[in-house]
């Protein structure tokens, strides 16, 4: 009796496709993905894995098929990508863009890729009630035991849905920027300069200089704004005025407090900061995501 003869090409076909799919399930799972693309690109991985099953399984029912001539380089492209995912990197970090692209504010990021962004709500329809609270507090308190926040900007997203920002003084004039919500308020800041200018503001971000855009005495505490995959990242942040940039550490990480004030750069009005003081701080993780 003849024994059939394992094909060699299935098994590494197989192999590969289910190696690449594995790796991109761990990229997934570990939330890793995130330091290549943005979250909206999680469903179209998920469809990858499910592609690279099926590939998989077709390959398998080749196993003890008869093939003269063997075609395997065509499977190995697969592990280069793996290979180049797995490889010891870092995060990239501001100075890794310095010089090489410009900084984004708020005005520019908070146009959503799919079009023209809607107006930002009024004042008056910001206090519509029905839409609003349910932001603000839990469903099942009723309207009378809700007590008057006034630690709470409500604002708007690039998509013109309802958002509430946080760290927000009204009565003394004070906004302290989360890193969660650092481009949220950015935006906010930006469109709405007219009501926070004179505003003491606390935010953290990476020394970011270019003396190209920048005066020496100007330095931006900035993060990361990923619109669509790593190739795109670029600087974001406010402008600070400091006279003493002689104790500021290119690429560090810093917590800058300092006042709000109308600013120009090349005829554009944008929001500024004349820096009060500057604190070292922990670097914080991850990029900023605007479209997801």
């Amino acid at each position: 009796m003849k024994r059939n003869r394992v094909n060699t090409q299935a098994v590494i076909e197989s192999s590969c496709f289910i190696l690449f799919g594995a790796a991109v399930l761990y990229l997934l799972c570990s939330e890793q993905y995130l330091s290549y693309v943005t979250p909206r690109m999680r469903p179209y991985l998920f469809f990858t894995v499910l592609v690279m099953g099926i590939w998989a399984a077709v390959s398998m029912r080749d196993l003890f098929k008869t093939v003269y001539r063997k075609r395997i380089g065509r499977s190995l492209i697969l592990l280069l990508p793996m290979i180049l995912l797995f490889l010891p990197h870092g995060e990239m970090g501001i100075s890794h863009l310095s010089g090489s692209t410009g900084l984004l504010t708020g005005s520019i990021i908070g146009i959503p890729s799919s079009g023209p962004k809607e107006s930002p709500p009024s004042d008056t329809a910001l206090t519509e009630a029905s839409e609003w609270m349910r932001l603000i507090w839990p469903a099942e308190d009723a309207p009378e035991q809700r007590p008057e926040r006034t630690d709470i900007y409500l604002s708007a997203d690039v998509y013109g849905e309802p958002l509430a920002l946080h760290g927000y003084d009204e009565e003394n004039r004070r906004i302290i920027v989360s890193n969660e919500e650092f481009y949220q308020w950015l935006i906010a800041i930006t469109e709405h300069l007219d009501k926070f200018e004179g505003y003491e503001i606390t935010m953290t971000g990476s020394v970011y200089q270019d003396p190209a855009v920048f005066s020496e005495n100007e330095f931006v505490p900035a993060r990361l704004v990923m619109a669509c995959c790593v190739a795109d990242l670029a600087p974001c942040g406010v402008v600070c005025v400091y006279d003493k940039m002689d104790e500021v550490e290119p690429d560090s990480w810093v917590t800058v407090t300092g006042t709000l004030h109308r600013g120009q750069y090349r005829g554009q009005d944008e929001p500024q900061i004349h820096v009060l003081s500057v604190l070292p701080a922990e670097p914080v993780e991850g990029y900023l995501f605007p479209y997801s």
